[in-house]
């Protein structure tokens, strides 16, 4: 049997505050007009052991698009799922859907540079997926869909919310 104590601190380390508005939900006809006829595809982002990026990250588009970070529970993984961080990876000569992923790998480990991301893959590794839409190389609809995006859901480990009147309420009331 696990240790009162030790199990509460652990619950304690795996806390995340989410903010639920469907307010904020009311208007997608933007963002759902735009992604009706895109496949969302998903993958598991790191192995079993969570120590490597799962080999279906090498599958992963070379166009733009946009990425989803979610956790799922092993016991309900089609029930219980969470989205923790939304990103967007623009199609250039140095970037797409698959170096953008690869990197936050590669660069987890700098915690102070994103301690928000260092702790997503270090608490919650082995139970991340990656959902992804690859949009090709319209950069300025993938920047437009994320902003919005992270408005509508305010992912918890996003550090900017574009909009400042959403930006400030959350704030304000933190």
């Amino acid at each position: 049997m696990t240790d009162t104590f030790e199990l509460g601190k652990t619950i304690k380390c795996h806390k995340i505050e989410f903010n639920i508005c469907p307010d904020l939900w009311i208007d997608a006809s933007f963002i759902l007009s735009k992604l009706k006829d895109k496949e969302f595809k998903e993958i598991k982002f790191l192995n079993k052991s969570g120590t490597k990026l799962n080999n279906q990250v090498e599958s992963l588009p070379l166009n733009g698009g946009l990425y989803f970070f979610i956790v799922k529970a092993t016991s309900l993984p089609d029930t219980a799922s969470y989205l923790l961080y939304i990103g967007r990876a623009k199609k250039t000569t140095t970037h797409n859907l698959k170096i953008r992923c690869k990197k936050y790998f590669t660069n987890y480990k700098n915690e102070k540079e994103r301690p928000k991301i260092s702790q997503m893959i270090h608490g919650y590794g082995k139970f991340l997926y990656l959902k992804y839409i690859d949009l090709g190389d319209n950069n300025d609809l993938i920047s437009e869909l994320e902003e919005k995006l992270i408005n509508n859901l305010i992912p918890p480990f996003n550090d900017f919310i574009p909009d400042k009147s959403i930006r400030d309420a959350v704030k304000a009331f933190s």
